[in-house]
């Protein structure tokens, strides 16, 4: 299991730090574009689109892996601090399968969207050209595909101790 582990948390650190640079740059450039557009009546050109079509979807697609590695996703735990350790690994045990059958249908949905949208080659008209925005499409089934492959990492981890009743020492993964 460690085989896979180790890549997939590489690639999903890799992947983090690929939303955080893109939120880096997209910083960068409104900036810069409400800098041109104040001082010098000449906004960036597509300032919008990139933003919109590049940055945004790669800030919040691409980090999922990790954030689900970590635990990090919002959890409402109202019913889960009043149940024993057991029946929460349980509980959660039971919302990652709910998660994956919810990932698999988010992938395939998303990928089936990509290929369509490549295949007329998206885009969007700025100041008279045309800019792809296919490519953007690739970070959802890319971001959710690392993040099934995380969730069953974690299933696997977590499910024989479901059944055999003890707890991991490390703690609910």
């Amino acid at each position: 299991m460690k085989f896979i582990e180790a890549p997939i948390k590489w690639l999903s650190f890799v992947l983090m730090l690929i939303g955080g640079a893109a939120m880096l740059l997209m910083m960068v450039q409104i900036t810069a574009d409400v800098f041109m557009k104040h001082f010098f009546d000449q906004p960036i050109t597509g300032t919008l689109e990139v933003v919109s079509f590049y940055y945004m979807t790669s800030i919040i697609f691409l980090p999922f892996a990790y954030i689900q590695l970590k635990r990090g996703h919002i959890v409402v735990e109202l019913i889960a601090q009043k149940m024993t350790p057991r029946g929460q690994l349980i509980s959660q045990c039971f919302t990652d399968i709910l998660l994956l059958i919810f990932l698999l249908l988010y992938v395939s949905s998303s990928y089936e969207m990509a290929v369509f949208k490549m295949g007329f080659d998206e885009a969007v008209e700025i100041a008279e050209d045309d800019f792809s925005i296919w490519p953007a499409r690739w970070f959802l089934p890319l971001g959710g595909a690392i993040m099934i492959i995380v969730v069953i990492l974690q299933l696997f981890r977590n499910l024989p101790y479901v059944f055999n009743g003890r707890l991991p020492e490390s703690g609910i993964a």
